[in-house]
């Protein structure tokens, strides 16, 4: 199992709205921001699983923050929650 290495993939989603925000630039800094904050505090959880799980593979388990720039596609403003969220992807 030396050459395996499992690839993990975190990337964190936020709402494309930020009400308060002041402007249009603030809203997408902030979600820029809350979006990194949700993958990274999923990142090391899912990174310590995995290591623990399978000792002696290599973990690689980058990620990032999508901002307001990648939604889900089917989202709206009755669905909004949906963006507010983060996903794994696992690649072995």
């Amino acid at each position: 199992m030396a050459n395996l290495t499992v690839r993990v993939m975190v990337v964190g989603h936020a709402s494309r709205r930020w009400r308060g925000a002041g402007s249009t630039a603030k809203a997408y800094a902030l979600n820029r921001q809350l979006s990194e904050s949700r993958a990274q505090n999923l990142r090391k959880p899912v990174e310590d699983i995995l290591k623990r799980e399978l000792p002696g593979v290599a973990i690689a388990a980058p990620s990032m923050g999508a901002g307001s720039d990648d939604g889900f596609p089917l989202t709206g403003e009755d669905n909004a929650a949906i963006d507010r969220s983060v996903v794994v992807m696992v690649d072995l």
